[in-house]
C-alpha cells in the first residue's frame, strides 16, 4: 500500500530507465512536455519533485562555467539553502523550460497565473506512463533514490551523495560542520552529477562506454592534482 509507513526501496533498473527515458523522448509517455522535463530533471539531479516543479527563474544561473540551481531555505524540505550544480544535460532541459514558459516567475507554470505545476500532477502522469509502458511500480521519488544509488555504485562518497540529495546537510552532521564549515562542496557535487548525467546517457542509449571517474572529474575541476593556497 502506497500509504503504509514503511519506506519504499524501489530502484529503477537500467531497462526501466531506458524504456521510460526513450518513451519521454518519442512522445509515447503520457506526459506533457513540461512534465517530461521535470521527470528527467528529477532523475538527473536527484532532487525532489516538489522542489523542481516550484523552481523560479531567479533560482537558476545557467551562464558561465558553473551553472547552478539554488533552492532557497524556505523551499528546501529540510530548510537548508541548497546549491545544485547542473550538468550540461540538466542545463539544456532548464533552458528548454525557460524558453517554453511565458510566466515571468515560474519555470514550470501551472494553469493559474502565478502558480506552478502541481507535484501531484507529475506523480499522476508517471502512474499513467508506468501503466502504458508496462514497467515496474516506479514513482518520481524513486528516481531520486535511483540517482543516489547509482552515485554510490560509481564511487561517489557518502557525504557528497547526502549533500546532493540534501539529506540534512550541514545541520545533520555536527555543530562544528554546521557552524564553522561554510564550504559549499560545489566542485564535489558537480563532479558527481556530471558523472551521473554521462552515465545516464550510456544507460539510455544502451551502449556501454567508458567515462571519467568521480575522482578524475574532481581533480580536473580543482585544476589538477595540486592545490593553490592564497
Amino acid at each position: 500500500n502506497r500509504h503504509d509507513n514503511e519506506p519504499r526501496d524501489v530502484i529503477a533498473t537500467e531497462t526501466d530507465i531506458r524504456t521510460l527515458w526513450n518513451a519521454m523522448e518519442s512522445g509515447e509517455a503520457a506526459m506533457s512536455p513540461a512534465i517530461v522535463r521535470i521527470t528527467k530533471l528529477a532523475l538527473l539531479t536527484g532532487q525532489r519533485r516538489t522542489e523542481i516543479t516550484a523552481v523560479k527563474r531567479s533560482q537558476l544561473d545557467l551562464d558561465g562555467s558553473g551553472p547552478v540551481l539554488t533552492i532557497p531555505r524556505g523551499l528546501a524540505k529540510n530548510r537548508n539553502t541548497h546549491r545544485v550544480p547542473l550538468s550540461p544535460q540538466a542545463v539544456k532541459l532548464f533552458q528548454e523550460a525557460l524558453d517554453a514558459s511565458e510566466d515571468e516567475t515560474c519555470v514550470f507554470p501551472g494553469e493559474r497565473d502565478g502558480s506552478h505545476i502541481a507535484p501531484r500532477s507529475v506523480s499522476k502522469a508517471m502512474e499513467r506512463t508506468r501503466v502504458k509502458l508496462e514497467i515496474a511500480d516506479i514513482t518520481v521519488h524513486d528516481l531520486r533514490r535511483t540517482a543516489g544509488t547509482y552515485l554510490s555504485r560509481f564511487g561517489v562518497p557518502k557525504d557528497i551523495r547526502e549533500r546532493i540529495l540534501n539529506h540534512g546537510g550541514k545541520r545533520k552532521s555536527s555543530i562544528t560542520d554546521g557552524v564553522y564549515n561554510q564550504y559549499e562542496y560545489d566542485a564535489e557535487k558537480r563532479a558527481a552529477l556530471e558523472l551521473w548525467a554521462d552515465a545516464l546517457e550510456c544507460i539510455v542509449s544502451g551502449n556501454p562506454g567508458e567515462i571519467d571517474s568521480y575522482h578524475v572529474r574532481l581533480a580536473s575541476l580543482n585544476g589538477g592534482e595540486k592545490i593553490k593556497v592564497e
